[in-house]
């Protein structure tokens, strides 16, 4: 069954497999939550090892890399996704960009078998801010168009 799901995840492309839509949901829904601040100290979906005070405390931490406005865009940067008889398991890199920077944030997730739903055993956040010369070229957004 893991080959047959991996087969037909490389023919499906690039692109996130369509076969897993709730794991792709869930790491979203995570990044959403540690950037609203919200409690996850009693969060079903996150792995009890998540769930310390030492690991809700460097979530918090994760979230003064995120800014507070709503991303422009969410690009899927990576994915692989496994199966065997233990269950299943996703690594998920999703790249949120903001005008001043990207948030890119890599989503661990296991489903033990039977399991309805993912289980969040990792979440990790780096910024990509551009570099001087990215933003020296960028048109200023008080100029019109027809100014550049």
């Amino acid at each position: 069954a893991g080959l047959l799901t991996a087969l037909a995840m490389t023919l499906a492309g690039c692109g996130l497999p369509t076969l897993i839509p709730d794991a792709a949901a869930a790491a979203r829904r995570i990044y959403t939550a540690v950037q609203n601040g919200t409690d996850l100290s009693r969060d079903a979906g996150l792995a009890a090892d998540l769930r310390t005070p030492d690991a809700l405390a460097r979530l918090q931490e994760a979230r003064s890399l995120i800014p507070k406005s709503p991303p422009q865009s969410v690009e899927n940067r990576g994915w692989r996704f496994s199966t065997t008889t233990a269950g299943g398991s996703a690594d998920l890199v999703h790249a949120y960009r903001y005008p001043d920077c990207t948030v890119v944030a890599e989503t661990v997730l296991r489903k033990p078998p039977g399991a309805r739903h993912w289980l969040i055993v990792g979440f990790h956040v780096h910024r990509e801010d551009p570099s001087p010369e990215q933003l020296r070229l960028r048109p200023d957004p008080a100029l019109r168009p027809e100014q550049t």
